[in-house]
């Protein structure tokens, strides 16, 4: 009776190993990161702005997002962000702003509502309210910027996002340079 249950338990190991060595290795696929730079635009025409601090409401994370008709929101997997899109969108603003000179007056700060792709829409879609502050003088804008897709592609995903910064970025620039200017005209009535 022993002889059958070793033969028995013997079987079955040999037969799970010939299974498991039968099976096919799943698909792996290394994702595509993105860092919001791939781009080459002149720098901004503007004022000197420090950019202070930026928060993302978007909850997105580092994932490239895409919403549906409905409403849904899914995550491409191969296709992500070296870090969180604020962050990045930070980054390039600094990139493209002229270099800010010690105790300059001028800040903005920013809140990311959106950024993702529309489905429907076949676009990228940016959304984000900036706050401008200086002398004690203060102001608010939103952005929402749409950038039509040239292909569905992850890169190209990525080029109309990172398009959608360049275009605030340009529009930014004139609206901080005329807040300086209101500001300083402000300031030189006290």
């Amino acid at each position: 009776m022993q002889k059958i249950i070793y033969l028995f338990s013997l079987f079955l190991i040999l037969w799970g190993g010939t299974g498991c060595a039968l099976m096919q290795k799943p698909d792996y696929s290394v994702p595509t990161f993105y860092d919001l730079s791939a781009l080459k635009v002149p720098e901004a025409i503007s004022a000197p702005v420090e950019f202070r601090a930026f928060s993302d409401v978007s909850g997105n994370g580092v994932g490239l997002f895409s919403r549906s008709a409905e409403g849904t929101v899914e995550s491409d997997d191969l296709n992500r962000f070296t870090a969180p899109p604020v962050q990045l969108i930070r980054r390039r603003l600094i990139e493209l702003f002229p270099p800010v000179p010690v105790n300059n007056p001028l800040k903005v700060s920013g809140t990311l509502c959106r950024f993702e792709i529309s489905k429907p829409r076949k676009s990228a879609l940016m959304v984000m309210d900036y706050k401008f502050s200086c002398y004690g003088m203060s102001k608010a804008v939103r952005h929402r910027i749409e950038v039509k897709l040239k292909g569905n592609s992850g890169v190209q995903k990525a080029e109309a996002l990172e398009s959608c910064v360049i275009s605030s970025a340009r529009r930014l620039a004139g609206e901080v340079s005329k807040f300086r200017k209101e500001c300083d005209r402000k300031r030189e009535r006290k």
